[in-house]
Parts: C-alpha cells; sequence; structure tokens
C-alpha cells in the first residue's frame, strides 16, 4: 500500500447506545473523524470466497493506522454508510495500515 492509493474520503462514525424512556435501546453513531482511503469493493472470487465462509462483507476499506476504531462502527463514502464487520486488521503488524473489513449498513 502506498499512501498515493488513499485518494477517498471517509468518515469514521463511533457507535454508542442509550435508553429511551421505555427502556428500549437507542443506537447513535458520532462522526470522530475524516480520514483518507483505499476503498476496494469485494468482487468474483474474493466475493464468492466471504460469502461462502458466511461473511456479508461488501467492502474493504485501508486507512493509516489508528487505536480507535473498532468492530461496530460506521464508514460513511459517497453518501453509504457501511458497518465495521470485526476488529480492525493491522496490515503486515507494523501499526501503519489498518484494514477496515464493512458491510452495507442496515438503517
Amino acid at each position: 500500500m502506498q499512501a498515493a492509493e488513499l485518494v477517498n474520503q471517509i468518515v469514521l462514525k463511533s457507535k454508542s447506545s442509550t435508553q429511551n424512556s421505555r427502556g428500549g435501546e437507542v443506537i447513535t453513531y458520532t462522526t470522530v473523524a475524516t480520514v483518507a482511503a483505499a476503498a476496494h469493493p469485494i468482487r468474483g472470487r474474493e466475493y464468492e470466497m466471504f460469502h461462502v465462509a458466511g461473511s456479508d462483507i461488501d467492502i474493504r476499506f485501508t486507512i493509516y493506522y489508528r487505536e480507535d476504531v473498532g468492530a461496530g462502527w460506521r464508514v460513511t463514502w459517497r453518501g453509504q454508510d457501511y458497518e465495521v464487520i470485526g476488529p480492525p486488521i493491522d496490515v503486515n503488524a507494523k501499526k501503519m495500515w489498518l484494514e477496515l473489513m464493512c458491510r452495507t449498513a442496515q438503517n
């Protein structure tokens, strides 16, 4: 991965949960940062591999490494919300790049 490949802007949103007056859960997403990213839609063999394994991954984003991103966060790209599935992946364990495996969010 090269820095020049981070040609997209994505918005990272953290998830929080509160209770309404009836005791029901209210989930909200708060914008944490807008960052440069490489977007890699999942296609072809890779798509089939993930879906055969039971995963609903639609897209993978690569960003500069951050400690605060977690599963359940949301990414907004080109007006579409995506949910981060599972813990982000520290590419090559060097704390330089972070991969976010995502699926289209259900609102």
